[in-house]
């Protein structure tokens, strides 16, 4: 059985994710605020010591990072790296702060998980990294800069690792999304334009879909773009 896990499962994409995927593998997972998770459980939560608490706005060592994470198994071979989020505004109004904590959260977390996990798939000479990226990756938005520079780095980040181990046999997936009805978005609006938005479920579904295709030996999913039926908000 695939062992999986799973970054940013307290809402939206992760949550879906984790809620279809338990259902026929071992999933493990992060959240900031295991005590808000905790109370808001229900019978599609993962199990209490299947979760990790990791504040990756804070925590930006490795050594950390393994601290908390040895209570899992060490041979996870699926990483879902979908933990996000995002400060829009005009670049002229945007702080440093705002840069740091995306590029944390954005960034560095999938960075120090994969530090974590892909020793181990190269060990087992078999892997499956998804990212969950934006395409604001792809295309230039207004209000985005910042958010769209941290999506940016994650692509080149794993289209280099990419190459490093296909001879490992290591698949990466990098899913590029277009607006997807999370709490990335204002309530404003999710209220105007939810309707029209992609639903985390629906991302759930496709994540499953290239987990069963990561199978096929003779092919990998390298890139995913999933978009509104009505085009970019």
């Amino acid at each position: 059985m695939k062992k999986i896990f799973i970054s940013g499962i307290s809402k939206g994409i992760g949550a879906e994710t984790a809620k279809k995927l338990q259902k026929k593998y071992e999933v493990y997972g992060s959240t900031s605020n295991l005590q808000k998770y905790l109370k808001n459980m229900d019978k599609s939560s993962l199990p209490v010591n299947n979760i990790v608490e990791i504040n990756f706005n804070t925590t930006l060592k490795l050594e950390e990072i393994n601290l908390k994470l040895n209570k899992l198994p060490p041979d996870i071979n699926v990483l879902i790296n979908n933990a996000g989020i995002a400060h829009f505004s005009p670049f002229l109004e945007s702080s440093l702060a705002e840069m740091k904590e995306q590029m944390s959260i954005n960034f560095y977390s999938a960075f120090l998980l994969t530090k974590q996990f892909l020793p181990s798939m190269v060990l087992q000479n078999n892997g499956l990294i998804i990212n969950i990226l934006s395409v604001a990756a792809l295309k230039a938005f207004e209000f985005a800069s910042l958010y769209s520079a941290t999506k940016s780095a994650m692509a080149s980040l794993f289209d280099s690792i990419r190459e490093e181990v296909r001879d490992n046999n290591i698949k990466i997936t990098n899913i590029y999304l277009g607006a997807t009805n999370t709490g990335l978005w204002d309530e404003k609006s999710r209220i105007e334009f939810g309707k029209q938005m992609i639903k985390p479920a629906q991302v759930a579904k496709v994540i499953d879909s290239v987990i069963t295709l990561s199978k096929e030996k003779e092919m990998m999913l390298e890139e995913i773009i999933i978009r509104p039926q009505y085009g970019d908000l």
